[in-house]
Protein backbone atom coordinates (compact mmCIF):
# COMPACT_ATOMS: atom_id res chain seq x y z
CA UNK A 1 0.00 0.00 0.00
CA UNK A 2 1.43 3.20 -0.93
CA UNK A 3 1.94 6.06 1.75
CA UNK A 4 -1.03 8.30 2.54
CA UNK A 5 -0.14 11.86 2.42
CA UNK A 6 -3.58 14.39 3.73
CA UNK A 7 -3.94 17.64 2.79
CA UNK A 8 -5.26 20.21 5.02
CA UNK A 9 -7.04 23.16 3.95
CA UNK A 10 -4.84 25.56 5.86
CA UNK A 11 -1.22 23.69 4.23
CA UNK A 12 -2.78 24.25 0.54
CA UNK A 13 -3.41 27.84 1.55
CA UNK A 14 -0.22 28.92 3.20
CA UNK A 15 1.46 27.16 0.11
CA UNK A 16 -0.15 29.00 -2.17
CA UNK A 17 -0.05 32.56 -0.66
CA UNK A 18 3.83 31.49 -0.12
CA UNK A 19 4.46 30.46 -3.64
CA UNK A 20 2.29 33.84 -4.71
CA UNK A 21 4.38 35.94 -2.70
CA UNK A 22 7.50 34.50 -4.22
CA UNK A 23 6.52 35.15 -7.34
CA UNK A 24 5.80 38.73 -6.62
CA UNK A 25 9.05 39.34 -5.14
CA UNK A 26 10.86 37.93 -8.33
CA UNK A 27 8.75 39.97 -10.72
CA UNK A 28 9.97 43.10 -9.33
CA UNK A 29 13.74 42.24 -10.69
CA UNK A 30 13.05 39.63 -13.43
CA UNK A 31 9.16 39.76 -14.87
CA UNK A 32 8.13 36.59 -15.79
CA UNK A 33 4.57 35.61 -17.07
CA UNK A 34 2.64 33.93 -13.47
CA UNK A 35 2.06 30.86 -14.96
CA UNK A 36 5.41 30.44 -16.07
CA UNK A 37 7.11 31.47 -13.08
CA UNK A 38 4.61 29.18 -10.76
CA UNK A 39 5.80 26.00 -13.18
CA UNK A 40 9.14 26.52 -12.88
CA UNK A 41 8.95 27.19 -8.84
CA UNK A 42 7.06 24.23 -8.54
CA UNK A 43 9.19 21.84 -11.18
CA UNK A 44 9.90 18.78 -9.28
CA UNK A 45 13.45 17.66 -8.08
CA UNK A 46 14.96 14.48 -9.71
CA UNK A 47 16.65 12.29 -8.32
CA UNK A 48 19.51 14.61 -6.48
CA UNK A 49 16.60 16.70 -4.70
CA UNK A 50 17.54 19.59 -7.54
CA UNK A 51 16.50 21.79 -8.36
CA UNK A 52 15.07 23.62 -5.65
CA UNK A 53 13.53 26.80 -4.87
CA UNK A 54 13.91 27.96 -1.45
CA UNK A 55 11.50 31.04 -0.21
CA UNK A 56 13.46 33.44 3.24
CA UNK A 57 10.31 34.01 5.26
CA UNK A 58 10.47 37.13 7.96
CA UNK A 59 6.73 36.78 10.50
CA UNK A 60 5.41 34.19 7.65
CA UNK A 61 6.07 36.61 4.93
CA UNK A 62 8.29 36.18 2.05
CA UNK A 63 11.30 38.48 1.65
CA UNK A 64 14.39 36.07 -0.07
CA UNK A 65 14.46 33.68 -1.94
CA UNK A 66 17.04 31.45 -4.43
CA UNK A 67 17.17 28.43 -6.63
CA UNK A 68 19.80 25.65 -6.66
CA UNK A 69 20.23 23.51 -9.73
CA UNK A 70 22.37 20.65 -10.90
CA UNK A 71 24.77 21.80 -13.49
CA UNK A 72 25.20 20.42 -16.84
CA UNK A 73 28.88 19.58 -17.11
CA UNK A 74 29.40 17.67 -14.10
CA UNK A 75 26.25 16.18 -11.42
CA UNK A 76 28.53 17.49 -8.19
CA UNK A 77 28.53 20.56 -9.52
CA UNK A 78 25.16 23.06 -8.76
CA UNK A 79 24.57 26.70 -10.07
CA UNK A 80 22.47 28.97 -7.55
CA UNK A 81 19.98 31.66 -9.35
CA UNK A 82 17.46 34.14 -9.02
CA UNK A 83 18.83 35.48 -5.32
CA UNK A 84 16.81 37.98 -4.07
CA UNK A 85 16.04 39.66 -1.05
CA UNK A 86 13.30 42.66 -0.38
CA UNK A 87 14.18 46.16 -1.47
CA UNK A 88 13.61 47.58 1.69
CA UNK A 89 15.33 44.89 3.67
CA UNK A 90 19.01 44.66 1.87
CA UNK A 91 21.86 46.02 3.72
CA UNK A 92 20.65 44.28 7.13
CA UNK A 93 23.03 40.78 6.42
CA UNK A 94 20.01 38.81 5.07
CA UNK A 95 21.45 38.04 1.48
CA UNK A 96 24.84 36.90 3.60
CA UNK A 97 22.38 34.76 5.59
CA UNK A 98 20.50 33.30 2.78
CA UNK A 99 23.28 32.66 0.59
CA UNK A 100 25.70 31.12 3.43
CA UNK A 101 22.02 28.54 3.58
CA UNK A 102 22.14 28.25 0.17
CA UNK A 103 26.01 26.43 0.59
CA UNK A 104 25.31 24.35 3.73
CA UNK A 105 22.39 22.93 1.47
CA UNK A 106 24.68 22.38 -1.73
CA UNK A 107 27.16 20.46 1.00
CA UNK A 108 24.58 18.58 2.37
CA UNK A 109 23.78 17.16 -0.91
CA UNK A 110 27.39 15.99 -1.45
CA UNK A 111 27.61 19.02 -4.45
CA UNK A 112 31.43 19.96 -4.51
CA UNK A 113 31.33 23.21 -6.59
CA UNK A 114 28.38 25.88 -6.96
CA UNK A 115 28.52 28.62 -9.71
CA UNK A 116 26.72 31.79 -10.21
CA UNK A 117 26.33 34.73 -12.71
CA UNK A 118 25.90 38.56 -11.83
CA UNK A 119 25.66 41.87 -13.33
CA UNK A 120 27.20 43.75 -10.63
CA UNK A 121 27.34 41.71 -7.09
CA UNK A 122 30.56 40.85 -7.58
CA UNK A 123 31.99 41.99 -4.46
CA UNK A 124 29.13 41.01 -2.45
CA UNK A 125 30.02 37.32 -3.15
CA UNK A 126 33.99 37.69 -2.92
CA UNK A 127 33.21 38.29 0.75
CA UNK A 128 31.08 34.57 0.41
CA UNK A 129 34.59 33.04 -0.90
CA UNK A 130 33.56 33.33 -4.92
CA UNK A 131 36.24 33.70 -7.55
CA UNK A 132 35.46 34.80 -10.84
CA UNK A 133 35.28 31.53 -12.82
CA UNK A 134 33.50 30.49 -16.62
CA UNK A 135 30.04 29.97 -17.87
CA UNK A 136 28.22 26.48 -17.38
CA UNK A 137 25.08 25.30 -17.91
CA UNK A 138 21.77 24.20 -15.90
CA UNK A 139 20.75 20.69 -16.03
CA UNK A 140 17.54 20.29 -17.86
CA UNK A 141 15.02 18.50 -19.14
CA UNK A 142 16.10 19.14 -22.79
CA UNK A 143 19.72 19.29 -22.18
CA UNK A 144 20.09 16.45 -20.33
CA UNK A 145 20.78 13.87 -22.78
CA UNK A 146 23.73 16.02 -23.41
CA UNK A 147 25.43 15.10 -19.73
CA UNK A 148 28.68 13.34 -20.56
CA UNK A 149 28.80 14.13 -23.81
CA UNK A 150 28.99 18.40 -23.15
CA UNK A 151 32.43 19.30 -23.59
CA UNK A 152 33.04 22.28 -21.00
CA UNK A 153 34.92 25.48 -22.76
CA UNK A 154 36.38 26.91 -19.75
CA UNK A 155 37.80 29.86 -22.27
CA UNK A 156 34.26 30.90 -23.34
CA UNK A 157 33.54 34.25 -23.40
CA UNK A 158 30.36 35.35 -20.64
CA UNK A 159 27.68 37.27 -22.04
CA UNK A 160 28.36 40.58 -21.91
CA UNK A 161 27.83 42.57 -18.57
CA UNK A 162 27.52 39.26 -16.93
CA UNK A 163 30.18 37.67 -14.59
CA UNK A 164 30.37 34.32 -13.85
CA UNK A 165 31.61 32.97 -10.37
CA UNK A 166 32.25 30.11 -9.11
CA UNK A 167 33.26 28.74 -5.28
CA UNK A 168 34.84 25.42 -3.72
CA UNK A 169 32.17 24.30 -1.41
CA UNK A 170 35.36 21.27 0.58
CA UNK A 171 35.09 24.32 2.98
CA UNK A 172 31.36 25.24 3.19
CA UNK A 173 30.44 23.26 6.12
CA UNK A 174 32.00 25.57 8.39
CA UNK A 175 29.38 28.37 7.60
CA UNK A 176 26.32 28.90 9.48
CA UNK A 177 23.22 30.16 8.29
CA UNK A 178 22.67 32.04 10.84
CA UNK A 179 19.29 33.20 12.04
CA UNK A 180 17.23 33.09 9.25
CA UNK A 181 13.41 31.15 8.30
CA UNK A 182 13.57 29.58 4.79
CA UNK A 183 11.02 27.04 3.62
CA UNK A 184 11.08 24.64 0.82
CA UNK A 185 8.66 25.83 -2.28
CA UNK A 186 8.39 21.28 -3.51
CA UNK A 187 6.70 18.68 -1.69
CA UNK A 188 9.64 16.42 -0.17
CA UNK A 189 12.78 18.19 1.84
CA UNK A 190 14.49 17.25 4.84
CA UNK A 191 14.15 19.81 7.80
CA UNK A 192 16.65 20.71 10.29
CA UNK A 193 15.84 23.01 13.11
CA UNK A 194 17.82 25.59 15.08
CA UNK A 195 17.04 28.65 17.23
CA UNK A 196 18.79 32.39 17.34
CA UNK A 197 17.66 35.82 17.11
CA UNK A 198 19.49 38.59 14.22
CA UNK A 199 18.59 42.25 13.83
CA UNK A 200 16.02 42.19 16.69
CA UNK A 201 13.73 40.16 14.25
CA UNK A 202 12.72 36.78 15.59
CA UNK A 203 13.92 34.28 12.81
CA UNK A 204 13.94 29.96 13.13
CA UNK A 205 16.44 28.50 10.85
CA UNK A 206 13.74 25.48 9.92
CA UNK A 207 13.53 23.72 6.23
CA UNK A 208 9.92 22.71 6.07
CA UNK A 209 8.29 21.17 3.18
CA UNK A 210 4.91 21.95 1.69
Amino acid sequence: MGRLFFVTKQWYQRRVRVIEETCDLLDTCWPKSRFARRRKLESPPNSQNLPVSIAMLKDGNVIGHYRLSESLEDERWCVVESVIISAELRGLGLGRQLMTHCLDLAVSLSMTQIFLSTKDKEAFYAKLGFVESYPVSILSKVNAMFRGKHVLDTTAAPQAGITWMSRNLDTAGEVNSGAVSVVSLHCSTQVRNSENEDNNASMRVVRESF
